[in-house]
């Protein structure tokens, strides 16, 4: 008979196998909020499962313009990682001629409104 690793009891019936150990269906729970997984897809960190909500507001990057979570690809600029649609001029909201930029206090600002601030 083998033992749950979410609870230690013995499992009796039906049982889950999951990160080679097997659990109780209702003891293989997301660490995060603690509820059942309603997909087959988990995500493990530190030996522990997490359903793809939690693991993105614990463990992934957070974008320096929305302060939302990252996942897939991203800019890193100004010392931070950035959501693509994020990385846009601080004044006008436009995404930046050939990619450059200029930093003002941390934030990316286009040539039309950095020169504007200079007057």
């Amino acid at each position: 008979m083998s033992t749950c690793a979410g609870c230690n009891g013995p499992i009796k019936t039906s049982s889950i196998s999951a990160m080679e150990k097997s659990w109780h269906p209702e003891c293989f729970v997301c660490a995060g909020c603690r509820k059942n997984f309603t997909e087959k897809t988990f995500h493990t960190r530190n030996e522990q499962p997490y359903c793809d909500g939690c693991f993105l507001a614990m463990f992934a990057p957070k974008c320096s313009g929305c302060k939302q979570a990252i996942s897939g690809s991203y800019v890193t600029a100004l010392e931070g990682p950035w959501h693509s649609t994020c990385f846009v001029c601080h004044a006008c909201r436009e995404p930046f001629e050939k990619g450059s930029f200029f930093d003002v206090e941390g934030k990316p600002y286009c040539k039309k409104d950095y020169e504007a601030m200079e007057r």
